[in-house]
């Protein structure tokens, strides 16, 4: 596990133990990926410590249909942790369109939470542009599925939206500002529990 501390005056030490200390008022714990396209970066993180690897824990595809503006994230490890986000290559920190999100389990009892948001440190920062398709189940899964509180995207909603509770109701929550809006008439949001869309 990597335990990050962070503090304004930003110092780096790397320990032995595997812990990177920013000299901090707050401590995270976590690991995350990013993956270069030609105009959009898409990064993960996860609550689990070693950083995420792609190809293994997550896919990020830029191939058709999608494309270098609206990249595919495929998550396959479960994690109640996963935060997902994209940005302008041209601009850093600019939210980047997201052409869909979805599951793909290593396991079938894996669960999933996932927030499109960009961590800061000046606090969470919106994790996309226009949003597609939001698709966090899967055939024969058992596991569960939420989009987490704080997920914030800057425009639309252009696709479906898909959670999933197990057979204990556990997950199936929904949550999501918007500050766009959803123009498609045929988007629609399958999920248990709607905490949040705003």
């Amino acid at each position: 596990m990597t335990t990050v501390f962070e503090r304004r005056f930003g110092s780096v030490g790397i320990f032995t133990l595997g812990c990177v200390i920013f000299l901090s008022d707050r401590c995270l714990a976590g690991g995350s990926a990013c993956v270069p396209g030609s105009s959009v970066n898409v990064c993960v993180e996860w609550s689990q410590g070693p950083n995420p690897v792609p190809e293994v824990d997550f896919r990020v595809s830029f191939d058709a249909p999608f494309d270098n503006l609206n990249p595919l994230i495929q998550l396959r490890e479960g994690d109640a942790g996963w935060k997902v986000y994209a940005e302008l290559v041209a601009s850093p920190g600019t939210p980047a369109n997201i052409g869909a999100l979805t599951i793909a389990p290593n396991a079938p009892t894996d669960n999933f939470v996932v927030t499109i948001v960009r961590p800061t440190q000046q606090g969470d920062q919106p994790g996309a542009a226009n949003v597609g398709t939001i698709n966090l189940d899967a055939a024969s899964w058992t596991g569960h599925s939420s989009m987490g509180t704080g997920s914030h995207i800057t425009g639309d909603l252009t696709g479906s939206i898909v959670v999933k509770a197990d057979a204990n109701d556990a997950g199936g929550e929904f949550s999501l500002r918007l500050d766009g809006g959803v123009p498609n008439a045929g988007s629609l949001i399958q999920a248990p529990v709607v905490r949040n869309c705003s």
